[in-house]
């Protein structure tokens, strides 16, 4: 026989084909990892910067939507003005030079506290400023050069919304004489052209003109107050500075003013700063916000960190794990690698990429295993670390943007309190009103707040007067007209002053929440009640925007705690569970979170209760959104995984293609390959299979010398069985005849044919071989039989049967009851006269099954007792009776299983028989 002889000339040496599986997959892994990595990032950032647009396009959107809102309502209070009936009859009046000076006074005083009740009704409104030719009217008692008495508003103001923006007053306002135009040019329009204001002129009957009225603007308290005001910048058409807020530098706004055009978005973008533009229409104000970029770039940052550490860790993971895995695949192989230099073989077909036996590996599935297992585990390791990461830096913003959404309500809902707590303010402070309430002159009041309009209430916002007698005088809403209870007037005259407030329910259970003061009178006695609603439904639009996603609940609630109003109708009027001192967004429990914020007109907080859960469905979708992507590379890896080992084992098929080409009977070959090494393992696996043929011949005849001996082991015990058997049926059958004799000594003819029958039938039972195996019912059947015969001989003793009828299906060997009833009746009902019992039952312990036999005849001393067990636990098989018995329930079932004793001397005999629980089929 011929020897293939292989020589290796050093590619793969033992251990490097090892570390080349290692490389090929980390390098694999590296390359999915990096497109993987690359898509997430640029999930995440996308979604970061969508955020940040998100969040900055709100913040705009809020701050122009306010400054519209306060800007139309100036523009309105202006125009209304200019034909205000209250305001041309007051100046008709007090044009009549027949007036006495105490009149013109007092109407030169209820004309400007109507103005400054006008202006108090718009935050945004500095003074208002009414000009005639003869004087001038303040709301605030500011007033102008009286030099400026008889200006007027040129026609195009009226064409650019009546707005005159800084510096133009120069061009907007004159007086009708050309000198005094020319000197008040020259001299006196500085402190108007540096204002902004809203102007008019004022229109008396016939067109004729009777004067002006200018609007000053306070647009930088606007802003100061509103939330994220230090990021926001007001520039006019002419980019005059009308406000800039902290973090609006000389350098920044020079580059604005530079700037020729401006469009709506990002007009100036660098690495540290972004600064957006939205032009408010109309008045032609130019609106500025600057984001700083610090934060969004130490998020980038941070997920190039997260990305290259997961990314490092993963490596050295997967190195290590490859190492490991790679080494235990190709253990089998490496193992044997010695063994194969002194065989020989006979060259027969090699299998390198497929088996034969579906129970096989072969070395192109343990390689497809390797790969599919080296590639993604440390795919799927560094998808964890990144997404458990990166989440943190995505809840983070979007609990900042839900934040940021929260501290707006709060904001909005801070304002309309103080305003609602401004007008209450005002009203109780007006004389002119306390007296028509006093008076109880209702028209007057209608005229004040409707037709002059002299306290502009909210649509959200309900306003009840009532006179001393809780008489309702004025109510601008007719869902709230009742009288005032009585609980609520106490609360009031308690309060010293203060605004009262509480909840009221109507009869469909809606909830809102009152505000009420009390009216004194000079005189210190009360003068009546003035009350305010909050209209539940401006309340729920607050609760529905804010609890579309995220948001569990939105409530108001007390110092005291209690729920003045919630997005929870059932919740209203009961106490907040939480700690009121918990700081925002700190975690109540591993499912919410909580936003708390103080709104500082009173003493109420708003509450905002938010839920993980939605932020993690927000986080899970992002990263979810494009799994079909995932899906791909992961597919893609699985292709290469199966592809690579196809590569790496060709060569090896090449040498098997090789190896049967030789005949096994030629002489001596050398074969030489540069990629010898692993034909050793093509080699030892050809040994591997003959050994087994061999091992298989050996198991083979194992097999079948133990079934030989098996089957003369069972051999040995069935004759065992039958000896046993055999044993019972003469020991049973003397005992019956010696009572069959003494029935018939007794000439009982009687008793013994009828014994003799029971006999008959009993024998045929007990010789019957067929069935060995038989019920406990019948096992029971046949032993009462028994006792039958056994009555005719004696009249002293009687059987009491308390068997379970559950068990009466279990199976057993027969004649194991009756040789105890037997043993009982000779060693105790037959020594004795007395009446004796004996008792059959029967328990279930564990899995064993037991029946007692017991009798209280005249039983057995210590050392009787000594002698049958030790008779009982000997192997002789040369047994009767209750030795028999306990020998065959060994030997069938076990050593487990058998007979015990029990006795006493003078009290009886208590026998236990265990089987195993047996279920007849």
């Amino acid at each position: 026989m011929g020897r293939i002889q292989v020589k290796k000339t050093g590619i793969f040496k033992k251990g490097t084909f090892q570390r080349y599986l290692t490389l090929i997959s980390l390098v694999t892994a590296v390359i999915f990892m990096g497109l993987i990595g690359s898509i997430y990032y640029v999930k995440v950032s996308a979604f970061l910067e969508e955020k940040k647009h998100t969040s900055i396009d709100w913040k705009i959107e809020q701050m122009t939507a306010e400054l519209q809102e306060k800007m139309q309502d100036a523009y309105n209070t202006a125009i209304n003005l200019k034909t205000n009936e209250n305001i041309i009859t007051q100046l008709e009046e007090l044009s009549n030079q027949g007036r006495s000076p105490v009149d013109q006074f007092d109407s030169a005083k209820e004309l400007e506290h109507y103005l400054y009740s006008i202006k108090m009704n718009n935050s945004l409104i500095d003074n208002i400023l009414v000009i005639t030719p003869d004087t001038q009217f303040s709301s605030d008692s500011n007033y102008i050069d009286f030099s400026y008495n008889g200006i007027k508003l040129r026609d195009e103001v009226n064409d650019h919304y009546n707005f005159v923006s800084k510096g133009e007053a120069y061009n907007k306002i004159f007086l009708e004489d050309p000198v005094q135009n020319y000197q008040l040019r020259n001299s006196k329009l500085d402190d108007l052209n540096n204002k902004v204001f809203f102007g008019s002129n004022i229109e008396l009957t016939g067109g004729r003109s009777h004067g002006t009225v200018l609007v000053f603007l306070k647009l930088n308290d606007l802003i100061e107050k509103s939330l994220n005001a230090d990021q926001f910048a007001l520039l006019d058409q002419h980019k005059n500075v009308i406000f800039n807020g902290d973090q609006f530098n000389s350098s920044m706004l020079k580059r604005l003013s530079e700037l020729e055009e401006l469009p709506d978005g990002i007009v100036i973008e660098n690495k540290e700063n972004e600064i957006h533009h939205m032009n408010i229409p109309f008045y032609n104000l130019k609106l500025f916000y600057v984001e700083d970029l610090s934060v969004h770039s130490i998020q980038r940052h941070y997920i190039w960190k997260v990305i290259l550490i997961s990314f490092l860790i993963t490596i050295l993971i997967a190195y290590m794990f490859s190492r490991k895995v790679s080494k235990t695949t190709l253990q089998p192989l490496y193992g044997l690698l010695a063994e194969i230099r002194d065989n020989h073989y006979t060259s027969h077909e090699l299998q390198i990429g497929q088996s034969k036996s579906s129970k096989n590996v072969n070395l192109r599935e343990r390689l497809f295993f390797y790969f599919l297992i080296t590639i993604l585990v440390p795919i799927i390791l560094f998808m964890f670390l990144y997404f458990w990461q990166t989440s943190k830096v995505v809840l983070e913003e979007i609990q900042n943007s839900d934040y940021l959404e929260h501290k707006n309500n709060a904001h909005q809902l801070s304002q309309q309190l103080n305003e609602a707590k401004l007008t209450l303010a005002r009203m109780t402070s007006d004389g002119y009103l306390l007296n028509d309430i006093m008076n109880n002159d209702e028209e007057s009041l209608e005229g004040k707040l409707l037709t002059e309009k002299e306290y502009i209430v909210k649509d959200n916002l309900s306003i009840n007067i009532y006179g001393e007698e809780n008489r309702l005088l004025y109510a601008n809403n007719s869902l709230f007209n009742a009288p005032l209870d009585e609980k609520f007037i106490r609360e009031m005259k308690k309060s010293n002053n203060k605004i009262s407030y509480d909840l009221q329910r109507d009869d469909f259970n809606n909830v809102t929440i009152r505000l009420g003061t009390e009216l004194y009178t000079s005189a210190n006695s009360s003068a009546g009640y003035i009350t305010l609603y909050f209209n539940k439904e401006y309340l729920n639009s607050i609760y529905n925007d804010f609890n579309r996603s995220k948001s569990l609940n939105t409530s108001i609630i007390t110092d005291g705690k209690m729920i003045l109003s919630s997005g929870d109708p059932y919740k209203i009027g009961t106490e907040f569970k939480r700690d009121a001192e918990i700081f925002d967004g700190e975690p109540l429990n591993n499912d919410n979170y909580l936003f708390i914020t103080d709104l500082n007109a009173f003493d109420w907080k708003l509450v905002t209760e938010n839920s993980y859960e939605g932020i993690q469905r927000e986080i899970n979708r992002l990263f979810l959104s494009d799994s079909y992507l995932i899906f791909i590379i992961l597919l893609v890896a699985l292709v290469f995984s199966y592809w690579i080992p196809k590569k790496v084992i060709k060569p090896l098929e090449n040498i098997n293609t090789l190896f049967n080409t030789f005949d096994v009977n030629d002489s001596p070959t050398s074969v030489v390959e540069t990629i010898t090494g692993i034909d050793e393992i093509d080699l030892l696996q050809r040994n591997f299979n003959h050994n087994m043929q061999k091992m298989n011949q050996l198991i083979n005849q194992t097999l079948d010398a133990n079934k030989q001996r098996i089957k003369s082991e069972y051999e040995k015990r069935e004759i065992q069985m039958n000896a046993l058997q055999s044993q019972v049926n003469p020991h049973f059958l003397y005992n019956t005849l010696d009572n069959l004799l003494y029935i018939v000594e007794s000439e009982e003819t009687d008793k013994a044919v009828d014994m003799i029958s029971s006999l008959s039938r009993f024998f045929r039972f007990i010789t019957n071989r067929e069935k060995f195996v038989i019920t406990i019912q019948e096992e029971i059947a046949y032993t009462k039989a028994y006792i039958d015969i056994m009555s005719q001989r004696f009249d002293n003793f009687s059987c009491t049967w308390h068997v379970d009828e559950r068990f009466y299906h279990y199976k057993t060997i027969k004649l194991i009851l009756q040789p105890l009833i037997e043993n009982a009746i000779h060693h105790g009902v037959k020594h004795t006269k007395d009446e004796v019992t004996i008792d059959i039952t029967s328990q279930h312990i564990d899995d064993m099954l037991q029946i007692i036999v017991k009798d209280n005849a005249i039983g057995m001393n210590e050392e009787e007792l000594k002698h049958v067990r030790e008779v009982l636990n000997s192997r002789n098989l040369d047994k009767s009776g209750i030795y028999n018995v306990d020998a065959r329930i060994k030997l069938y079932f076990g050593d487990k299983y058998g007979v015990d004793i029990e006795s006493e001397l003078g009290k009886g005999t208590k026998v236990t028989i265990s089987l195993p629980i047996l279920q007849n089929d």
